[in-house]
Parts: structure tokens; C-alpha cells; sequence
């Protein structure tokens, strides 16, 4: 289960070669049309075979609820995060977003918290396992 917010991200990886990755968006939450901040990004093979021209293809695709995307555990992705006007607390042992003390801040100062993207991440053998009788 992955619970993010604006400025979360997840960077761009991989997973078994004989797995499969399904992803299945829940909630949009808040996600920023123009930085495309919040989508799932998926990262293609080369465009050209010349060694001058090393570039990829990418896809990338927007957070809506209940939209299901599988694909080879072998495709490199990654979730984008988007520039926020603040950036959110932070943990002062970890580092990482704190988003509950920005949405006690926001309760305070008599704005609506911001909304969380949810979505449920599961990686499966593309073969079922061997029987055993």
C-alpha cells in the first residue's frame, strides 16, 4: 500500500525479471497537472540504435482512481513528485516528509489537509510455481 503526497516520490527502479508489477491507483490526491507531478512513469527502450542519439521513451500516467496498470517486473519506473510552494516539514531524525505535522498546521490555520494519492503495489511470478504431488 503506498500513501503519498506532493512532494513524495518513488525513484526510478526495477524489480525481479520474472516478476510482474500491478499497480492500482485508489485515490489521486493532490498530483500537479502542469509538472506532471504524481503520475506513474514508465521508461522504454532506446528511440535510436546510434550511440549519438542515447535517449528513451517514457509514458507517463496520471494517478485516476480505479485504473489498473500491469506490466513486466523488467520495465523501469517510477512515481513523479511535484514542486510544492512549501516544501513539508520534515522528520528531524529521518529527514523524510512529515505530513502530519503539515496537516495538523493546515487544520490550524482552518484549511483542509492535503489529500493523500493511495495506491496498492503488488510484484507476482509471471509462472505459476512448479506442483507437487
Amino acid at each position: 500500500m503506498n500513501v503519498n503526497r506532493s512532494s513524495d516520490l518513488n525513484f526510478m527502479h526495477t524489480h525481479d525479471l520474472l516478476r510482474w508489477s500491478a499497480v492500482y491507483f485508489v485515490a489521486a490526491g493532490a498530483w500537479c497537472e502542469e509538472s506532471n507531478g504524481g503520475r506513474l512513469l514508465f521508461r522504454g527502450g532506446r528511440i535510436s540504435s546510434l550511440p549519438s542519439e542515447e535517449s528513451h521513451s517514457y509514458l507517463a500516467v496520471p494517478p485516476a482512481p480505479a485504473t489498473l496498470w500491469l506490466f513486466p517486473g523488467s520495465v523501469p519506473h517510477a512515481v513523479l513528485g511535484h514542486i510544492v510552494n512549501e516544501d513539508p516539514p520534515r522528520h528531524p531524525r529521518t529527514g523524510r516528509s512529515n505530513h502530519s505535522i503539515a496537516a495538523d498546521m493546515a487544520r490550524g490555520e482552518g484549511r483542509a489537509p492535503e489529500t493523500a494519492r493511495v495506491s496498492v503495489a503488488i510484484n507476482y511470478f509471471a509462472l505459476a510455481p512448479p506442483s507437487r504431488r
